[in-house]
């Protein structure tokens, strides 16, 4: 094998190794964005959305401004 072979073997080789690294990143980036939504769209759960539709929560807020 000459050298110019063995070079085009090496670029080859990391290439495939970049592509896969990318495709990998991808899938991480894929799969935080799918947790981000499931908590909601801003990345913060739900549950602290949920609470300003709580008559509860609500009364307690009124009764702490007067």
């Amino acid at each position: 094998m000459t050298e110019d072979t063995a070079e085009k073997m090496d670029s080859q080789e990391k290439r495939q190794k970049d592509r896969k690294d990318k495709e990998v990143r991808k899938d991480r980036k894929k799969k935080r964005e799918k947790e981000k939504h499931k908590d909601g769209a801003d990345g913060h759960s739900k549950h602290r959305h949920d609470k300003h539709n709580d008559p509860e929560y609500l009364e307690r807020k009124r009764q702490k401004k007067e």
